[in-house]
Formats: C-alpha cells, sequence, structure tokens
C-alpha cells in the first residue's frame, strides 16, 4: 500500500506508536484473538497464516519493510481474528493500538479521508489477489510476487513461496529452474 497520502498514516504511527522487537515466529496476533493493535514494518518481514482443518499452515499474505500490518477484518468486523500474524524474520515495527488509530481516524476530514483511502486500497488488494488465484498461472503468481517484492526468495523458504502462492515447493522450484534456463537462453 503506497501513495503520499498514507504518509500521513505512516508518521502518526511512528510517532505514537512504540518500537517493538519481533523474533522469528513471534506472533503479531494469534487466530482466535481480537484484533487491538496496527503496525509499521522499520524492518523485516511478517506473514499472514491461515491453518486449515487438517492443521496445514496457508500463507495469506505478507508485509515487507515499509507496509503496514494488521488484521483489519477482525478490526471493522469486531470479531476475532480468522489468521495469525507472525514474524517470518526478526523484525521490528512500530506498533500503535487500534484504539488510538481510531481516535486519529475521527480527528478530522483529512484523517477520515485516510481512512477511506486505506479501506479502499485493502479492498483492491484483495480483489487482486483473488483474482490472480483464479486467473493466473502458478508462474505468472511468482513472477508477480517477485516482481513486487525481489528480496523474497532470498528471505523466505521455498515451502513458504508455495503455500502463497497455493502450490506445491516441487511447482515453485520447476518454475524457478524454468525462469533461469530461459535467462541463460
Amino acid at each position: 500500500m503506497e501513495s503520499s497520502e498514507l504518509s500521513l498514516l505512516k508518521q502518526f504511527i511512528i510517532k505514537n506508536g512504540t518500537m517493538k522487537s519481533f523474533k522469528k515466529k513471534e506472533p503479531f496476533i494469534t487466530e482466535g484473538n481480537k484484533s487491538t493493535y496496527v503496525g509499521f514494518v522499520k524492518s523485516g518481514l511478517f506473514r499472514y497464516i491461515k491453518l486449515d482443518n487438517r492443521g496445514t499452515e496457508h500463507i495469506i499474505g505478507f508485509a515487507f519493510q515499509n507496509e503496514y500490518i494488521a488484521e483489519y477484518h477482525s478490526y471493522i468486523c469486531k470479531i476475532p481474528s480468522l489468521l495469525t500474524i507472525e514474524a517470518a524474520t526478526n523484525s521490528v515495527a512500530y506498533v500503535i493500538s487500534l484504539e488510538t488509530l481510531h481516535a486519529f481516524w475521527e480527528t478530522d476530514i483529512q484523517t477520515l479521508r485516510l481512512r477511506s483511502i486505506v479501506a479502499e486500497k485493502l479492498y483492491a488488494q484483495f480483489y487482486e489477489r483473488v483474482i490472480s488465484l483464479h486467473c493466473d498461472t502458478a508462474e505468472e503468481r511468482y513472477l508477480k510476487l517477485i516482481q513486487q517484492y525481489p528480496e523474497v526468495t532470498n528471505k523466505l523458504s521455498l515451502k513458504d513461496i508455495a503455500s502463497y502462492l497455493s502450490v506445491t515447493p516441487e511447482t515453485v522450484s520447476h518454475i524457478r529452474k524454468k525462469i533461469t534456463t530461459s535467462r541463460i537462453s
């Protein structure tokens, strides 16, 4: 989520939040708990995880450096979180309570407009992800991921990348091999 309008939100979170270190696998929020915080990633990487009925982990999304982390669905619906957000690497984030953020949204027309922009951008990201999962090939999804986050291959395991793409690790290996071979040719 990038735009000049969002710099106001970033500044607010950094100024009013608390810088917190997260060890690898440490949760930002755990499935079943109510969302109480939002964050801005100073360094590191977070992953959004959902366990299915068999206990298999599915990676739904990521939050990289200079991105926001929140379980927005839990916040707006006032329900327990449907997923877990955890640090995928040792990470640092500025963290602020949603209560403080809510008070910020109510400050003036500019912050109310900002809240609307955030909601619209989150919706657009979700919508594009759903379309991609249904319409793009695994290779197209992989290429989009590494184009958006070039460092992802150095920071995440093959298993994590495969989970996010909804394919097997072997499929990701084949895609990587095909891309490498076509670059050499």
